[in-house]
């Protein structure tokens, strides 16, 4: 695939069809075990270990309700 700068992109599939994997490959948690991806001509876990200025939430974001909206994301970096 070939994602372009200012676009919003969603992934659509059955459940196990890899959407998961392809999104946590994209974003360094994970080696591929075949292909690679390429991130502004640097592929990941090679030139870079996570690509900068990313932001990812996998699976269900699950928020503290009775924490401060800056609180949430601290929580979340970690």
């Amino acid at each position: 695939y070939e994602f372009e700068e200012g676009h919003i992109y969603g992934l659509y599939g059955r459940n196990g069809s890899g959407k998961t994997m392809i999104l946590r490959a994209i974003s360094g948690l994970i080696h591929a075990t075949e292909g690679y991806c390429e991130i502004n001509g640097e592929i990941v876990h090679k030139d870079m270990d996570f690509a900068k200025d990313t932001g990812i939430i996998i699976e269900t974001l699950s928020l503290g309700p009775d924490l401060s909206a800056r609180k949430n994301l601290e929580v979340l970096a970690k």
